[in-house]
């Protein structure tokens, strides 16, 4: 449960630095 927790917020963080990405 932890591990897929930590997984999914790197994912979502991972997300959000793309569009960032794109964005700027």
């Amino acid at each position: 449960e932890w591990v897929r927790q930590m997984n999914a917020c790197k994912a979502q963080a991972d997300e959000i630095v793309k569009a960032e990405l794109i964005y700027d």
